[in-house]
């Protein structure tokens, strides 16, 4: 474990399923993005996050800054940092090979990174990409 957690009765847990971080959606500048946090450290009945919105603010395929990092243009606030950022498709959506599907169940989901800075002066945030997260989860004894 990472970090040893205290005062854990009664707490349940919700993994992160960083296999959606293989879902053949395709993604990129000006896409709606969901950040599931807690901003301010609000959260809704039962203590679950809030989702906020923003949008891709570059190309998911390019690092910023050198790092496996990318950029979202949205409202961030004090305790967001760590939260997962996923782009959520309803309806109809475009896969890697070109072709346009049709969300099964109502919705699917594609786990992008977490969420881990504020740039106030550009107004954005920014994003450590899944597969940075990944590297780092494996890298953990």
């Amino acid at each position: 474990m990472a970090l040893p957690l205290k005062h854990m009765e009664d707490v349940k847990f919700y993994p992160l399923d960083v296999d959606l971080s293989k879902a053949d959606v395709v993604v990129g500048p000006a896409d709606p993005v969901s950040i599931v946090g807690f901003p301010y450290g609000l959260a809704q009945q039962g203590g679950l996050p809030v989702w906020k919105t923003g949008t891709v603010a570059s190309d998911l395929d390019i690092n910023i800054g050198g790092k496996p990092i990318f950029l979202v243009d949205t409202t961030s606030r004090p305790g967001m940092s760590g939260s997962p950022v996923y782009a959520v498709r309803s309806g109809a959506f475009r896969s890697s090979d070109g072709s346009l599907h049709t969300a099964i169940g109502g919705s699917i989901k594609k786990f992008l990174g977490v969420y881990s800075e504020q740039i106030q002066a550009a107004e954005l945030g920014g994003g450590w990409k899944a597969e940075a997260v990944m590297a780092l989860y494996d890298s953990l004894p």
